[in-house]
């Protein structure tokens, strides 16, 4: 089966679960949203959504499937906006982030508009609450040359016990692989996880990737990637003992790895290698980095990206702050 058509299939299982016990309005608006939306996005809807009715439960007495959504009120709304500011964490209390708040006002407002133009209410309650519009003051992490080479340094040594390290041998070759795939080519994880085997073409160093919003994105496969791939495809089929799987990576239960599984893979190597977990859309940032670095072309760095928007791609960039910082040192020093 297709790798994105199979993690379809998977997403929209979880998100018929979450809808058993909801109000009927609520599948009702997914079947609206599922025509147009991505069905990841569609599971970031209905997740929010309900963790908003699973509140409005709590405080109210009242059954999730019983709720009558047409009776919440704007008042309603600005108290759940209000909760969702703070967040228990296992290091106590902390703000959450103000794009946080922000997609869980988008949800409320696509679900709302949605019982608004059928009819359901009379006026979107949402538009009585503000758009949270601040910044979040966040610092990203921008991972250097000699950052990936301490990365993939753990993954050569392993990381652990003994018997983790020993666990982790038998893997390595995937991980590896899945390393020089991020690097090599920036791909989304999403992507990374629906690849499969009849895309990849090693004669004429070729690979073809479904990416988001059903766009095929096709990438050139550098010698040294196909090297790190040829090893786990060896490595892959003594894994599988047999057993039949279309996808490219595979988890230790001989099945598609997941996004989880992925972000698990490089939370580890990088606590290890930097002491901190790096995700791999940091990877991806990498990537986009070295190649506007190399080339101070923004467009092209875009295009390798597999962007639409330049503005997109610059969110990726790292500043250069220090820089600018010391040219313009240099510059004074020689007019004064």
């Amino acid at each position: 089966m297709q790798g994105r058509l199979e993690n379809q299939i998977k997403t929209e299982s979880k998100i018929e679960k979450l809808l058993a016990n909801m109000p009927k309005l609520v599948s009702e608006y997914y079947l609206n949203i599922s025509t147009s939306k991505e069905f990841r996005s569609c599971l970031e809807y209905v997740t929010k959504l309900k963790k908003f009715l699973t509140w409005y439960s709590d405080s109210n007495g009242i059954r999730i499937d019983k709720i009558d959504c047409t009776k919440i009120d704007d008042n309603d709304l600005a108290k759940y906006m209000k909760i969702c500011e703070k967040k228990e964490t296992s290091e106590g209390v902390r703000y959450t982030s103000f794009s946080y708040r922000r997609q869980i006002w988008s949800t409320l407002n696509s679900f709302f508009s949605y019982l608004d133009k059928k009819k359901y209410i009379n006026g979107n309650p949402v538009r009585f609450i503000e758009y949270p519009t601040k910044k979040d003051n966040v610092k990203h992490v921008f991972l250097q040359t000699e950052d990936l080479d301490k990365m993939l340094k753990s993954i050569e040594r392993g990381v652990g016990s003994k018997k983790a390290i020993s666990m982790q041998n038998k893997w390595k070759e995937r991980d590896l692989a899945i390393f020089y795939m991020f690097i090599y080519t920036g791909m989304r994880e999403s992507a990374l996880c629906e690849i499969d085997l009849d895309k990849i073409d090693l004669d004429n160093n070729r690979l073809e990737v479904i990416d988001k919003e059903h766009k095929t994105n096709n990438y050139t496969i550098p010698n040294k990637l196909k090297a790190y791939i040829l090893d786990w495809l060896i490595k892959r089929t003594e894994l599988l003992e047999g057993v039949e799987c279309d996808a490219l990576f595979i988890s230790n239960r001989k099945e598609r790895i997941n996004q989880g599984s992925v972000r698990a893979i490089i939370n580890k190597y990088s606590e290890e290698a930097l002491g901190k977990k790096i995700s791999p859309h940091r990877l991806r940032a990498a990537y986009g980095n070295m190649i506007y670095k190399k080339t101070k072309d923004i467009d092209f760095t875009r295009k390798a990206m597999k962007q639409e928007n330049v503005s997109t791609t610059r969110i990726y960039m790292e500043s250069d702050e220090e820089e600018v910082n010391n040219r313009v040192a240099d510059i004074i020093s020689e007019v004064f």
